[in-house]
């Protein structure tokens, strides 16, 4: 008697079809086998190879048999050398025998069949696959492959996937095997017909090649060709089908927050499924008022089974209690406009808590300084303190909803960092669970006062008893604190007038310059190209252009701007780069003068002057106007 059962295979991460390294395992239902029908015998297990003699090029079976168990729970592939990739690493083809005592058949047995391709000629040993039945943990032997080499190298080519939508991606991916020879060409086949062809990438052995389909139909991949000197080989020739199907597009915003505070972070997100690629960016979600963009991430695309989606991220700070309607998102791809449903959200005051905190718990909001000047960076952190014997071992404690001060008189730079420390605070020990480091600029001279802060405090008791109270799930007692910091005020003092140089344009921190040329000779309409670096502590989003008084005669295009920010949880720092590219329209010499940048350096209390190099460029008639 033969049945088929389900398998289910789990992947290990990073798993490839060449199993380099990884693990497969294969589950098999539980009472695989009616115990009645086992024969009683120890169970074992064992591997073998169809055919015996396996030839580069060819395709090869090793097949695993347990015998003897009423279950098997695991089969563990050992590491495979880089010999062979697997063809079927997920779905092993799976057959189970039942044995039946009454009759003397066989015992019980499972077999589970890979189907490999070898790619390299040599002798290969094998580790012993392990194996789990009936709780017991069983090996195979040890056994070895010895591949041999046939007439000629061979081309193996394959579609991945093989069926594919109009407009979706897909990958030709060709393999040369017995061959040892360095100087492989691979030449694509033809397929513009039907589709766009991308790039191609590989090694020396395998190339992949990205392409696009473009016509509905079932097309004929001619064979991929590979020149190793004066000889070639060929693949053969593949098929794909190319669908028609109209293509759903989606579109769905979330929150990512079931809480807001006043004053909080709420993170809006946009998925976008189906698209090929955007017209143009998605419009930026409008809040009326009720909450104040932070920041725009970048959006980032991944693919799940052939499925492309791209995701936006909209982050944004809670401004006014009630309930509000985020509008749908007008969004523009492949020529057609749609949007996505509206999002309600409610914003609430920051409660009291259920309980007043316990001695020793506390949020604490520092400055950096308690004085700075206008337009300089000032780092405040918010962290939550309590005394190192606090919460007890038997509950643990989680950081919930969060709503920070507006800092109205104040553009924030960042908000960063979260770490666990233990310091000293007035002759005793805490330890600092939680912090949020934030970086501000005060925007005008006088008194910034910047209001409380407030954070949810939960400690969640730990419960002995729950695995006998299946009705209250995995449940647990907890207690909310509201903790809230103290207001802070910062002395904000105007730059002084004494010493400021003609050419400070509003930096405060300090600027360094360096510039070059990538030529200093050129012809009539030749580009050269200027490159100016700013290295930049202090606010790098407010930083202005250089101002360069560019000869007459040139034309100077609008700089190419590249800002490089790392992170900032202490000073804000970076590099900005400004690449202007200029040409000549007439004969001559030309003098680019020294960029020249000023600032305010707080640290000093000075103003101070960056310069990079002048350049001179000479620039003579084009061989054509010399003729």
């Amino acid at each position: 008697m033969k049945n088929t059962v389900p398998v289910r295979i789990r992947r290990s991460p990073g798993m490839s079809g060449r199993l380099g390294g990884g693990l497969l395992m294969a589950l098999l239902s539980a009472g695989l086998f009616p115990h009645a029908a086992a024969h009683a015998q120890d169970p074992s297990a064992h591997v073998r190879l169809e055919p015996h003699d396996v030839v580069i090029g060819e395709e090869f079976r090793l097949i695993v048999e347990v015998r003897g168990a009423s279950r098997v729970e695991r089969v563990i592939i050992p590491e495979l050398f880089d010999f062979a990739y697997c063809i079927n690493p997920y779905d092993p083809a799976v057959e189970v025998k039942v044995g039946d005592a009454e009759s003397g058949a066989a015992a019980n047995s499972v077999s589970l069949s890979y189907v490999f391709m070898p790619t390299r000629v040599g002798f290969f040993e094998m580790r012993p696959f392990r194996i789990t039945a009936d709780g017991r943990s069983l090996e195979t032997d040890a056994f070895a492959v010895r591949v041999s080499g046939g007439a000629d190298p061979v081309v193996t080519a394959r579609i991945e996937p093989p069926v594919v939508n109009m407009g979706d991606e897909f990958t030709l991916i060709a393999e040369v095997v017995g061959s040892e020879s360095m100087f492989l060409e691979f030449v694509a086949p033809d397929v513009f017909d039907f589709a766009e062809a991308g790039v191609g990438g590989g090694s020396s052995s395998t190339q992949r090649w990205r392409m696009r389909a473009l016509e509905p139909g079932e097309w004929v991949i001619p064979p991929v060709r590979v020149v190793d000197q004066d000889r070639s080989y060929e693949s053969e020739p593949l098929s794909i089908m190319i669908t028609d199907e109209p293509i759903e597009i989606g579109a769905e915003a979330t929150l990512q927050s079931e809480v807001i505070w006043v004053g909080g972070e709420f993170t809006l997100r946009l998925a976008i499924t189906g698209v090929h690629e955007l017209d143009e960016d998605p419009a930026i979600p409008e809040t009326d008022g009720f909450a104040e963009l932070l920041e725009v991430e970048r959006p980032w695309l991944f693919i799940v089974n052939t499925e492309k989606t791209t995701s936006y991220s909209y982050r944004y700070r809670a401004a006014q209690a009630g309930s509000f309607e985020i509008g749908g998102i007008r969004i523009l791809a492949d020529g057609r406009e749609f949007e996505s449903d509206p999002v309600s959200l409610v914003i609430d005051e920051a409660p009291t808590g259920e309980a007043d905190p316990p001695d020793g718990l506390v949020l604490v909001g520092a400055l950096g300084k308690t004085r700075a000047y206008v337009g300089e960076p000032v780092v405040v952190e918010y962290s939550v303190q309590n005394l190192g014997s606090w919460p007890s071992i038997s509950s643990s404690a989680q950081i919930g909803t969060m709503s920070w001060p507006t800092f109205e008189d104040f553009e924030v730079l960042s908000l960063n960092a979260r770490r666990v420390s233990v310091q000293q605070v007035q002759d005793r020990s805490f330890r600092r669970s939680f912090s949020r480091r934030m970086v501000v600029v005060p925007l005008e001279a006088g008194t910034a006062d910047i209001g409380v802060a407030a954070v949810e405090y939960k400690v969640v008791e730990r419960r002995d008893d729950w695995r006998r109270a299946p009705e209250d799930g995995l449940a647990r007692d907890s207690t909310s604190y509201i903790l809230t910091s103290e207001p802070l005020s910062l002395e904000v003092v105007p730059l002084p007038l004494e010493g400021r140089p003609a050419s400070f344009r509003g930096h405060v921190g300090t600027l360094a310059v360096a510039s070059r040329v990538d030529r200093n000779r050129a012809e009539v309409g030749e580009t050269v190209t200027l490159r100016v670096k700013v290295s930049v502590t202090g606010n790098v989003d407010a930083l202005a252009a250089p101002e360069i008084d560019f000869p007459s005669g040139v034309a100077v295009s609008e700089p190419e701007i590249v800002t490089v920010l790392p992170d900032r949880y202490d000073t804000p720092h970076g590099d900005v780069e400004y690449i202007y590219r200029l040409a000549a329209v007439n004969p001559g010499t030309y003098r680019i003068p020294a960029v020249e940048m000023s600032y305010f350096d707080p640290e000093s209390e000075a103003y101070g002057t960056a310069r990079g190099r002048s350049y001179t460029i000479t620039v003579t008639a084009s061989g054509r106007d010399a003729w």
